[in-house]
């Protein structure tokens, strides 16, 4: 693999970044119009506080002068669809790739009651109802499924330690708990990723087709905080960070917010390729943490 500096580096993938957003603006535009379309938010700000002063106004208007009443079936439609998917694909099962085949048999009951299990502890049925729901709303569906060390049941705790880095342990010689340390089992995360925040190189035609994908998200300041504390030179970034300001879509008001004490982050994920065997990721800002 070539080794490049950090900063250009951080140059080149500015350039994938810069030239992905670019190819796909139109489309972005679109979705994020889809999504206020649906909210009842398709009318624009001037125009809504036009039509209140004409509506409240305690003078006469002219005969010459109608409003337009307008009501949004939109959500209607959307559900309508996204019924009548759920309905006709209720989901997946497992079956033995022989019926006869007792070993198959068994193999396939014992993954379907794993699956079943998973189910049921992501609540994969309520996050589909989502899914289809960005599909037939917004226009394009994503998720990013990856497996969190810190999530998941509580499993123990790391072993206290003094100034030099040595194991401390109690009269019975046993390892004494840091209860501010907890180790957890791990748990899978499926992270739901907006059509508009999922970027692709200009050239490929299809998402499969790309040797490598961008994911754009909005992180919390004080996370990132959390996740880079004993590293000097991170912080240094997060806090020059602090100075951009973002206009970004907040997903529970359906709405657009200017963002307090957050920070821009971009994923870059390349497949296996000549350049990266094995595949490889970035996670960094603009400028590198």
């Amino acid at each position: 693999m070539e080794v490049t500096s950090p900063v250009n580096r951080i140059h080149e993938l500015n350039k994938y970044y810069e030239t992905a957003e670019l190819c796909d603006k139109s489309i972005f535009a679109e979705q994020r119009s889809n999504i206020l379309l649906m909210s009842g938010e398709h009318y624009s700000k001037k125009a809504e506080k036009y039509f209140n002063r004409w509506r409240d106004s305690k003078y006469e208007t002219s005969e010459k002068q109608k409003l337009r009443l307008t009501k949004n079936h939109i959500h209607r439609v959307v559900k309508l669809y996204v019924g009548n998917i759920l309905t006709h694909s209720p989901g997946v099962t497992i079956v033995p790739q022989k019926d006869s085949d007792m070993q198959d048999q068994k193999a396939a009951d014992l993954n379907k009651s794993v699956w079943e299990d998973a189910k049921y502890q992501h609540r994969l049925k309520e996050k589909t109802r989502k899914w289809c729901n960005d599909f037939i709303g917004i226009g394009e569906v994503a998720v990013k499924i990856f497996f969190d060390p810190t999530k998941g049941k509580v499993i123990g705790y790391e072993p206290s330690q003094d100034e030099e880095g040595n194991s401390q342990y109690d009269d019975n010689g046993e390892e004494i708990p840091n209860m501010d340390n907890p180790v957890f089992s791990g748990d899978f995360v499926f992270e739901r990723v907006f059509g508009f925040n999922l970027l692709r190189p200009s050239h490929a035609k299809a998402m499969e087709d790309a040797e490598y994908l961008i994911i754009r998200k909005m992180v919390d300041v004080s996370q990132m905080m959390r996740w880079y504390s004993q590293d000097s030179d991170k912080l240094k970034m997060i806090h020059k960070s602090l100075e951009d300001e973002f206009v970004v879509f907040d997903e529970s008001k359906s709405s657009y917010d200017r963002s307090k004490n957050q920070m821009l982050i971009r994923e870059f994920y390349f497949k296996p390729c000549q350049k990266y065997p094995e595949g490889y990721f970035y996670i960094c800002a603009q400028t590198e943490f």
